[in-house]
């Protein structure tokens, strides 16, 4: 063999570090039922918003210790998905013709509501994540960047969810309304 042979058998693999690489796939954390907010249902109005795209749908959210249940409804009435989560399996179900990110709207939506101490418990630093907490924010990054931003509004349930998941260059807002909450 060659030394240019040689060469370019230990070249040809180093070459291939320097393409450029894909974004990496995120996957949020399912957070433990019994950790999370005071068991309560939930009636909000839902607003996705990306750039001059706007959709809204109504949500059903059940909190209890033992499980989570979620339906999604657009504002006529029709039956958008379904979610169902006992702490181990999310069971979803699809009732719309759309393929619809239920998982990450779901993991989205506990990062949102689970309190402080448990979501620092399952995105730790020492695994990447980066958080950060205040009265009226919360912030998940990793070593790419922000993957979301939660803002609260002030004396309300409302809040806004800017979703940079799918990259920085390509984000979309969620707007949540929450119409009516009642504790169990």
């Amino acid at each position: 063999m060659s030394k240019w042979t040689l060469l370019v058998f230990f070249l040809l693999p180093a070459c291939s570090s320097f393409q450029t690489q894909q974004p990496e796939t995120v996957s949020l954390r399912l957070l433990p039922t019994e950790q999370g907010p005071a068991a309560s249902v939930l009636k909000q109005k839902i607003t996705f918003a990306k750039q001059d795209e706007q959709h809204q749908f109504i949500a059903a959210v059940r909190l209890e210790e033992q499980k989570v249940q979620m339906v999604a409804l657009l504002p006529t009435g029709q039956y958008l998905f379904s979610l169902d989560y006992e702490g181990k399996t999310l069971k979803e179900e699809n009732f719309s013709q759309v393929d619809i990110p239920s998982k990450e709207i779901f993991t989205v939506m506990q990062f949102a509501l689970w309190p402080e101490s448990i979501v620092r418990e399952y995105y730790p630093a020492n695994k990447g994540w980066l958080l950060e907490f205040s009265a009226t924010t919360r912030v998940l990054a990793n070593h790419s960047g922000v993957l979301l931003k939660i803002n609260y509004e002030a004396d309300s349930d409302n809040l806004e969810v800017e979703n940079f998941l799918h990259g920085s260059s390509n984000p979309f807002k969620i707007l949540i309304e929450t119409l009516e909450k009642t504790l169990l």
